[in-house]
């Protein structure tokens, strides 16, 4: 016969995880609680519960006791040591490059699995002639270098353009409805943008010398690169000759009108300017 009328339970929490152990309400043991022996009459019943916390899992019980369930029952005949294992749980990453351009990403630090709260760098780096764009998936950056919280697996894509492609980027099929430039809008896009847009004032001043000088022969009414869809967009001017005297080129795809002191862009949002003209794709925007 049993001479002892009280035994001692002890729990211990082991493992890199985070996580408690319940009998039944009552906590008995956790990060916040670290009161690991308690004292119970001989004979008595107890069923404990382990619970992880969130991005962790619980392993198995270990000591006096071996079991993977999340609960175990027992009768305190005797003073009982127990273990509750706790750990991280791991995420990984799955990762593509997407588009017509090329690059490569690199991960720090580069692991095949990711521990609950790891922060991982992720670096997009896109192949000459081509140009990061930004993330999809579960990363929506645009920056190519992002820090990535694992708190789940992960799939995003890197998107790369073409950027000195020029074949990629103008179609000279006019019916091709693809998303590319077909090479009527790059020459429409070349003569607006490189080009200041009118102001009010000016074109009310110039109304009499636009209409005294349509047979001009040197006149920008009769530039060959002018067509209906662009004469809107180009301010009321003598010539072009007096045109360039007007404005400076800064070499970076910008110029400054003397005249109204604007600055301009040659070439649409979202494209480069090289030396032999605009590159890229024009950005899109929509209004709701």
């Amino acid at each position: 016969m049993n001479q002892h009328y009280s035994h001692a339970l002890f729990v211990s929490l082991t493992g890199n995880g985070c996580g408690a152990v319940f009998e039944d309400s009552k906590n008995l043991h956790s990060a916040g609680n670290p009161n690991e022996m308690q004292v119970y009459p001989a004979g008595k019943a107890l069923t404990l519960i382990a619970r992880p916390a969130p991005g962790s899992v619980f392993k198995g019980w270990g000591g006096a006791i071996g079991s993977r369930n999340h609960s175990v029952s027992f009768v305190m005949n005797d003073d009982l040591i127990l273990t509750a294992d706790f750990a991280l749980k791991s995420y990984g990453i799955v990762a593509n490059c997407s588009g017509p351009g090329e690059g490569s990403i690199t991960y720090e630090p580069e692991e095949t699995q990711y521990l609950h709260g790891t922060i991982v760098k992720v670096i997009a780096t896109p192949a000459q002639g081509s140009d990061f764009t930004g993330w999809s998936g579960d990363l929506n950056e645009r920056e190519a270098t992002c820090l990535v919280v694992m708190d789940e697996d992960k799939a995003f894509n890197a998107n790369f353009a073409c950027l000195n492609d020029r074949e990629n980027l103008v179609s000279t099929d006019p019916n091709e409805n693809s998303g590319l430039i077909t090479e009527s809008e790059e020459e429409t896009l070349k003569v607006a943008h490189t080009l200041p847009a009118p102001r009010g004032d000016l074109v009310a001043q110039d109304e009499t010398h636009m209409s005294n000088e349509e047979s001009a022969p040197n006149s920008f009414e009769q530039s060959p690169l002018q067509s209906d869809a662009t004469r809107s967009a180009v301010p009321a001017m003598d010539s072009l000759s007096n045109m360039q005297q007007r404005v400076v080129d800064h070499g970076d795809g910008t110029v400054t009108d003397l005249q109204t002191g604007l600055m301009w862009m040659r070439c649409a949002e979202g494209q480069g300017w090289t030396k032999t003209g605009c590159v890229g794709r024009p950005r899109l925007f929509y209004s709701d």
